[in-house]
């Protein structure tokens, strides 16, 4: 872990006051479900999306919080007990201008949840929905990631190697339509967090 993401890290539990679980190749087997094994893909995705398929992966099957290694905005507590307050499915923080939204929801960004930071109840509606909507594109690129698999931990389409899949399109491209389609079931209480790449890439 690169110095300034691990600073990041160290400074999570503090912050959030939350318990953190940190999953790595090592301990990642004792998550994954025997009747839910991982999608064959995923030995061929880039670092990133390998990271954007376990956040949904856990959110359905496990729910709790999830969180990029960055630095946090604030404590989680009021965000966890609105979840039940309100009935919630989700809890996260908005995204704060247009460019941070999926082009697919270029017209209502401004009530699209980020990704870097969430919330969730297991096995919702919505957690299902995205579950079945990231399996479904892996499906669709898998032939192709078996011949072009990601060769750098940013490895992207634009790249022009002929790696599938856009750099958002297994998670803001999956998972923003959905918070609108779910948009009764979706808070926005969660502390956003500082994802100014200097404050934790390097």
């Amino acid at each position: 872990m690169p110095p300034r993401r691990l600073e990041c890290f160290k400074k999570l539990a503090r912050t959030t006051r939350c318990k953190i679980t940190l999953i790595t190749p090592d301990t990642l087997d004792k998550w994954i479900l025997p009747e839910h094994p991982l999608h064959p893909a995923y030995q061929y995705l880039s670092d990133v999306h390998k990271a954007d398929y376990l956040r949904c992966y856990l959110m359905h099957f496990y729910g709790g919080g999830y969180t990029d290694i960055k630095l946090q905005g604030g404590p989680w507590n009021q965000a966890f007990d609105d979840m039940d307050k309100y009935g919630w499915m989700i809890n996260g923080y908005p995204v704060s201008y247009v460019g941070h939204a999926t082009p697919l929801c270029k017209d209502v960004w401004y009530n699209v949840l980020a990704t870097n930071a969430i919330i969730c109840k297991p096995n919702t509606p919505f957690t299902n929905r995205w579950y079945k909507n990231i399996i479904e594109l892996l499906d669709k690129k898998l032939d192709e990631l078996r011949k072009k698999p990601a060769t750098h931990p940013y490895a992207q389409a634009a790249d022009g190697l002929g790696y599938p899949l856009e750099y958002i399109e297994p998670n803001a491209d999956v998972f923003q339509p959905i918070t609108i389609e779910y948009a009764d079931h979706v808070g926005r209480t969660l502390p956003e967090p500082n994802v100014d790449l200097n404050t934790y890439r390097f």
